[in-house]
């Protein structure tokens, strides 16, 4: 479809999907319905795309944070984090390379 709010809400949920994934690695799953094996199909050709472009997904842009946290000291003495009610697994490698 060429609605704008279909794509928006599509992107939206492939951003969302990459942050929550424990890794940027898209697992295969065997048992998916057709609509879930559409979904992780469109979700894996759009990854594709963006990396080929030079872009990031935000789970994978955090998950490179973590990994540049972790190879060099941060020069911050003390990080504070409020107001969140969870985190995804992007997220809180973040948060763990901080330590």
């Amino acid at each position: 479809s060429q609605s704008s709010g279909l794509r928006r809400t599509l992107a939206l949920l492939v951003d969302e999907l990459a942050s929550a994934l424990p890794s940027d690695e898209v697992p295969d799953t065997p048992d998916l319905s057709e609509a879930a094996y559409g979904f992780l199909t469109l979700f894996r050709r759009v990854a594709e795309r963006i990396q080929t472009s030079g872009y990031w997904l935000r789970g994978a842009r955090l998950r490179e944070a973590a990994r540049r946290l972790r190879q060099e000291k941060h020069p911050w003495a003390t990080v504070y984090v409020s107001g969140f009610h969870g985190f995804t697994p992007a997220e809180r490698e973040v948060l763990e390379a901080l330590q």
